[in-house]
């Protein structure tokens, strides 16, 4: 059964509202397979991000440029310089008035620097702000498909979701028996941190490499390491998730590795432009 664009949820909550334009992908997909419709919404999604993700990518080459790089450098220097005298190898301050003054002067220095580079440090960290919200939403609106027990619409897309997998995971309501979808998951995100955080050193063309390893150095290798290590260990809580969950999981990650090593094929293309 395919659902007419008319028949929606009547509810404000965001789970609901993906339970919504799941619905409309479904039914403006007309497959009967309902991981199709999955797959695309998570594509559908992932493309309308791509704009955000250009700005996104020249903000961080202009925060990673040798001028900006420089600034920040001369900053950090005076404000060590300043704090030097009052701050002890224990931590210990003895003038914390000094201290106050020197910390406020160096967050108006950095907001100088931003301003006259017109960078905008929050639109280095938009996308998880949007992604990750969507994404626990999308689990809720599965679950909350497959749950729900007093929503005639629900019930029947249950109903539809338990026939509308393919190969191993024909019923979308319940866990991959065999861990695979899980451990896809996982591997691809693991690899899209990889590449993603990696990426994060690449500067703009002609830059020596002595100015490009100590931006490198700006991309703490801990902070990768830490993100795939809770992604590994998280993996008894993913096996347990519905396989309908991961029709977005990993299409999603293997969408962002693409879009990853496309940007920075053609990073001197969307810079000048």
């Amino acid at each position: 059964m395919i659902y007419k664009n008319s028949r929606y949820i009547n509810s404000f909550y965001v789970d609901t509202l993906i339970q919504n334009v799941l619905i409309t992908t479904h039914g403006l997909i007309g497959s009967s397979h309902w991981y199709i419709s999955l797959f695309s919404f998570t594509l559908i999604f992932r493309s309308l991000l791509l704009p955000i993700v250009r700005i996104q990518l020249i903000n961080n080459q202009k925060i990673l440029s040798p001028i900006v790089q420089a600034q920040l450098s001369h900053l950090n220097r005076l404000y060590i310089g300043n704090i030097r005298p009052i701050v002890s190898k224990n931590y210990e301050v003895s003038n914390h008035n000094a201290l106050f003054q020197s910390t406020r002067l160096y967050i108006r220095g950095f907001k100088g620097i931003m301003k006259m580079n017109n960078i905008k440090p929050i639109l280095s960290v938009i996308l998880p702000f949007i992604q990750i919200p969507v994404f626990v939403s999308y689990v809720y609106a599965i679950r909350g498909m497959i749950n729900s027990a007093d929503n005639d619409i629900l019930l029947s897309i249950k109903q539809q979701l338990q026939n509308g997998g393919t190969l191993w995971f024909q019923d979308l309501t319940i866990p991959d028996p065999y861990f695979i979808l899980p451990m896809i998951a996982i591997g691809s995100t693991y690899l899209s941190l990889e590449f993603s955080l990696s990426s994060a050193s690449i500067t703009k063309p002609k830059i020596n490499k002595e100015n490009q390893q100590k931006q490198q150095i700006l991309v703490l290798p801990f902070i990768k390491n830490t993100f795939q290590t809770i992604l590994i260990l998280s993996f008894p809580i993913t096996a347990g998730l519905p396989s309908g969950v991961f029709m977005y999981w990993i299409p999603s990650s293997i969408f962002s590795i693409c879009q990853t090593l496309a940007f920075n094929k053609f990073i001197s293309y969307f810079w000048i432009s």
